[in-house]
């Protein structure tokens, strides 16, 4: 958001004006001042807002400013011994649930896809590091789909769904490979 030339705030129909006030509240505090907040529904933009030049944002030589401590967000956490950090959320009848798993965690292949099929959710976006290589899931209602990737930095998921099945960091573990198995 430092770096934002426009913000765009979807789902307006739902805010409260509240919603707006701490918004824009919030974009004065970590934007430049001349960034417009666009308020859209649907995900419906006039794609020529997202034309034009790029504001280039640069300090002058020896100047600088005290930057405000961000909040720590789940990709900021470092991993715990167990290799993984779980990061939960809800809202507008959802729940969500995801995981980042460090890069010396390797996953099966087969038995993560057959998890991530026996998944009865909203959606599921995530990448792993497999032993066969890496690999982006991407999951609605009605497919899943896997796309072999180059390479990523860890493996990460999150599920969306109207109810957070408990046993699903079991399963998930289950896939993966015993460290022993693993080389590079």
């Amino acid at each position: 958001l430092a770096i934002a030339d426009i913000v765009v705030a979807n789902k307006d129909d739902l805010y409260a004006e509240t919603d707006r006030r701490n918004l824009q509240e919030f974009v004065g505090q970590v934007c430049r001042s001349d960034v417009p907040v666009v308020y859209t529904e649907f995900g419906m933009l006039e794609l020529s807002l997202l034309s034009g030049e790029t504001a280039t944002v640069a300090e002058p030589d020896g100047h600088r400013h005290e930057t405000k401590p961000q909040p720590l967000m789940a990709g900021d956490l470092p991993f715990p011994e167990c290799g993984y950090v779980t990061a939960m959320n809800e809202g507008e009848g959802f729940e969500s649930i995801g995981w980042r798993f460090s890069p010396e965690k390797v996953f099966d292949r087969s038995r993560l896809f057959a998890f991530l099929t026996g998944l009865d959710v909203e959606r599921m976006k995530a990448v792993f590091i497999t032993g066969d290589g890496v690999f982006s899931y991407n999951m609605t209602r009605d497919a899943l789909t896997e796309a072999e990737l180059d390479d990523c930095v860890e493996s990460r998921v999150e599920i969306i769904s109207d109810r957070i099945e408990p046993g699903w960091v079991n399963d998930l573990t289950a896939c993966l490979l015993p460290e022993a198995a693993v080389s590079y």
